[in-house]
């Protein structure tokens, strides 16, 4: 199972309309968008487990906490990220960590 909430961000964003106008232009079928949908779902998920390798440091409040079907959601106040000479401060953070899975859903056929 790839996770799907990198949808929300702007390259998913951006593949989506271009997806939809497609759909409107009649040149690729509703079908074929949940694929080419759940392939970027897969893609993503890949490339940001296997390619980034850049490090940074954080501190802050933990406020709350959850762990349900897998997925920790943690909620932080007064947080400050470091990378390297760089500091941000923001008031309050929501992160969401999910289990790393393995799938493969589109198999190459050799």
């Amino acid at each position: 199972m790839a996770y799907e909430h990198y949808r929300l961000s702007s390259v998913g964003l951006a593949l989506s309309d271009a997806l939809d106008e497609l759909v409107a232009y009649g040149i690729i079928s509703d079908e074929f968008i949940d694929r080419i949908m759940r392939q970027f779902d897969s893609s993503i998920n890949s490339a940001l487990a296997n390619s980034v390798s850049s490090q940074m440091e954080f501190t802050g409040k933990l406020t709350s906490y959850r762990f349900s079907d897998d997925v920790w959601t943690l909620m932080f106040r007064d947080m400050q990220f470091r990378n390297g000479d760089d500091v941000v401060r923001v008031k309050n953070v929501k992160v969401v960590a999910c289990g790393a899975v393995k799938a493969v859903l589109f198999p190459r056929v050799q």
